[in-house]
């Protein structure tokens, strides 16, 4: 290998780790679209970080002397095998060259299956194979859902008895003195909006029925119905509204009971959840609740209900959940 391709190698290299240290010490992995446009004099490297492209395009820096290139793609799983191997000269025209995937990877999910990194290769035509990035990390979160409830299939109870009842309803009955919930089975990363309607007939003050979102759920011990962490928006039949956060699988207030909310008592509420670049946005019934600085952290959405202990049970029904990606505030607010 000539000394001016030892440079080139080193260089490059160079300028990737400035780019992963640099992410990292801002506050953790970026949120990288697999099709954004890279900057040549940032870091070559993509995808990195967050992403929810099941088929990534992989990009990286032409190589002078490169006549192929060989991705490999590996699960964190099962670090041994590659997920699968793309080879090509690639699409180099702008500088910036471009391997397309066709493989569908997993999302990221309760068992801890998304989790990826690949490694780059330029093949030399007298020195063969040459490592140029050895391991750039990154996620697949889920693009999104809409859940009508003819199944459960997506969802996992972490608390309590859930059914799918006619005409397409979720439906649990929360025991007293217990926090039934339920959580989907995939993650997601910032800039989404979760959406849940539900209804649930009870005493106006003595439960609390809500949503979830960055959540992670403990499914580890039986019978255990807390979370160990997660940003939770609920509500009552007395028309107050409540935000809250689970740590270590307590729940603390952030915005206590609050009067009015504009709850539709006993009648069906639909609860909406905006997440978006270190801000969380809470709307009972399209007119916003809260708005308070929050971290950007992925994670999981639930849906449950809580009794009293001297509360009397009622059946918390949903009729539809959704999660889709924006950033733009859902409704129009003073």
């Amino acid at each position: 290998m000539t000394k001016s391709r030892i440079s080139l190698i080193i260089l490059s290299t160079l300028f990737v780790l400035v780019f992963i240290f640099s992410s990292a010490f801002a506050g953790g992995m970026p949120r990288v679209s697999a099709d954004a446009p890279i900057d040549v004099d940032a870091g070559f490297a993509s995808p990195l970080g967050a992403i929810t492209d099941r088929t990534p395009d992989y990009q990286f820096t032409k190589i002078s002397y490169a006549v192929k290139y060989r991705v490999k793609v590996y699960s964190s799983h099962d670090p041994a095998v590659p997920v699968y191997i793309l080879k090509g000269k690639g699409d180099c025209a702008t500088g910036i060259c471009h391997l397309q995937a066709t493989t569908n990877l997993k999302m990221v999910d309760i068992k801890g299956n998304g989790y990826y990194y690949w490694s780059l290769e330029a093949k030399d035509p007298v020195l063969g194979w040459q490592m140029i990035y050895p391991e750039n990390y990154f996620r697949v979160y889920s693009t999104g859902f809409v859940s009508k409830f003819d199944t459960i299939s997506k969802w996992i109870p972490v608390y309590g008895t859930w059914l799918i009842v006619d005409p397409g309803y979720l439906k649990t009955k929360v025991v007293a003195g217990h926090v039934n919930s339920v959580v989907n089975k995939l993650a997601f990363t910032d800039g989404y909006v979760f959406e849940v309607t539900m209804k649930r007939k009870g005493l106006y003050n003595d439960e609390e029925s809500f949503i979830i979102v960055q959540g992670q759920p403990d499914l580890t011990i039986q019978n255990e119905e807390r979370w160990w962490n997660g940003m939770q928006f609920g509500y009552n039949n007395g028309n107050n509204c409540r935000l809250s956060y689970w740590d270590n699988k307590s729940n603390i207030g952030i915005k206590e009971w609050e009067y009015p909310c504009n709850v539709n008592q006993n009648g069906w509420n639909t609860l909406t959840v905006f997440v978006n670049d270190g801000m969380l946005y809470a709307y009972m019934n399209g007119v916003r609740f809260a708005k308070i600085v929050a971290p950007a952290e992925s994670g999981w959405v639930g849906i449950g209900g809580f009794e009293d202990d001297d509360g009397e049970s009622k059946a918390l029904l949903v009729d539809k959940a959704e999660v889709y990606y924006t950033d733009t505030e859902p409704f129009t607010t003073p």
